[in-house]
């Protein structure tokens, strides 16, 4: 059976399936699915063995290209303090935003902190600590960065 073959028989077995609670997983095509199993999984296994391995190794792949977010962040509330913006609520906001493009990445916390103390500042201050810990799939990511007053 070819690869073409595979995909339109699992295709039309599982055309009628809908499940809610995949709407946002934005789910790769079912060809490009085999095509990711077939470079793990001979073709000759069909249908499903193939598709398992095609999809772990599509949200592998979507995971690590998603992981940048945290970096993406961090920089653009870095970006913003350079420009100006020193209100810590702000720049919370923008890091959520920045974060929220992401479909896979859920948030655990954005903080904005004393370096000392860790208490959250409401308003930047020289050396202040700027983290979060963000969730891609199951797997938690945490970064931070601390502001370098001299940079404005």
């Amino acid at each position: 059976m070819t690869l073409s073959e595979i995909v339109e028989r699992v295709q039309n077995m599982a055309g009628a399936i809908k499940v809610p609670l995949l709407a946002d997983r934005h789910e790769p095509s079912m060809e490009s699915t085999v095509n990711s199993g077939s470079e793990y999984v001979s073709p000759q296994f069909e249908g499903e063995a193939i598709i398992t391995v095609g999809r772990a190794a599509e949200f592998a792949r979507q995971g690590r290209a998603q992981a940048v977010c945290l970096f993406k962040a961090l920089s653009a509330a870095m970006t913003a303090v350079q420009r100006g913006e020193k209100n810590s609520d702000t720049l919370k906001i923008l890091m959520k935003n920045t974060i929220a493009t992401y479909p896979l990445a859920k948030i655990d916390y954005i903080s904005i902190a004393d370096p000392q103390t860790l208490n959250e500042v409401k308003m930047i201050k020289p050396g202040s600590l700027l983290s979060l810990a963000v969730f891609i799939e199951k797997v938690r990511l945490i970064d931070n960065m601390s502001v370098d007053w001299r940079d404005h």
